[in-house]
């Protein structure tokens, strides 16, 4: 049973608890201090699935630590710009006050305890007389208020998870979980010789009907596991893949120079005009020369006719 996570075995062992204490535990012949520890180990291990690695108080303070560092960071910037408005008696307060808050800069990055001291010395200076009317000229009056309240929120809540004891009593997981699988073990052995051995009135019909309700019970479990398992593998595959590097773009090559254009040749001398009646050239036909029939463009008497390709 170690594969199972903590709210799996708890539930395992409560279930099992179940099944057992329900057969009527005389005729299975359980002693009954054995049952008594059992039923302690389960309800430790259910205490310690409760409390969750983030607690309700947790939760609630960074959410309030979220929002008086929101404040600071606009407080500081406010008094920041204000000193470059077009307003001289803005600009002067805006000065003043950003000497007072000098010391302060950065404190959302501090510990929460150093934050909470700091924020307080931050409003009990800005709200001393020679200051407040200067946080009022730049309107920060309303947000310093709001910043002193969720401080005091912030530190409430701390205190508050300080101090609860939910969980501090409690054993490790990986201490208590061992103990309760030997407390099962032992239930199995007693009830393995007690069908072949017991006594009245133990019922070896009862032993019978409980082990088959039992080995259902951990195939149950068994099925939720890989069940669960297989979930969470599935959605691991649904995640995307970090981006790989896009390749360098490669090195253009160097352009080749163009050629030298070649120089054209000088033109041939142009031919004689033919001229009629003699010189070079075809000689003009003789009016008494018949053209050749047109049917025969080859003048071999046959037509010119191209055949279907095969």
């Amino acid at each position: 049973m170690s594969k199972l996570d903590n709210s799996l075995h708890v539930q395992f062992h409560s279930l099992a608890y179940g099944l057992v204490k329900g057969a009527d535990i005389t005729k299975l012949g359980i002693p009954n201090e054995l049952m008594v520890e059992w039923d302690g180990n389960k309800s430790i291990e259910t205490d310690i699935t409760k409390v969750s690695q983030i607690s309700a108080e947790t939760r609630l303070m960074q959410e309030k630590d979220g929002e008086r560092d929101g404040l600071l960071t606009y407080i500081m910037g406010t008094i920041r710009n204000a000193q470059f408005l077009p307003d001289k008696d803005i600009v002067e307060a805006a000065i003043r006050i950003a000497a007072v808050v000098k010391p302060y800069n950065g404190m959302q990055n501090e510990g929460f305890d150093r934050e909470t001291a700091d924020i307080r010395g931050l409003v009990a200076d800005l709200k001393k007389t020679e200051n407040a009317a200067d946080i009022a000229k730049l309107g920060l009056t309303p947000m310093l208020t709001k910043l002193e309240t969720t401080n005091q929120e912030f530190d409430d809540l701390y205190t508050k998870r300080m101090t609860s004891d939910t969980g501090a009593k409690l054993p490790l997981s990986s201490k208590i979980r061992p103990e309760t699988d030997a407390i099962y073990d032992r239930v199995i052995l007693i009830l393995q010789w007690n069908y072949l051995n017991g006594a009245t009135p133990i019922d070896p019909e009862v032993i019978a009907t409980l082990a088959e309700n039992l080995c259902k019970l951990a195939d149950r479990i068994d099925a939720d596991y890989n069940r669960s398992l297989a979930q969470k593998r599935a959605a691991a595959k649904k995640k995307p893949k970090d981006p790989k590097t896009p390749d360098q773009p490669k090195t253009p090559k160097t352009p080749k120079q163009p050629k030298d254009p070649k120089t054209p040749e000088q033109p041939k001398d142009p031919k004689q005009p033919e001229k009629p009646g003699g010189g070079a050239g075809e000689q003009p036909k003789k009016p008494d020369e018949k053209p050749k029939d047109p049917k025969k463009p080859g003048g071999d008497g046959n037509p010119d006719i191209k055949l279907p390709e095969e």
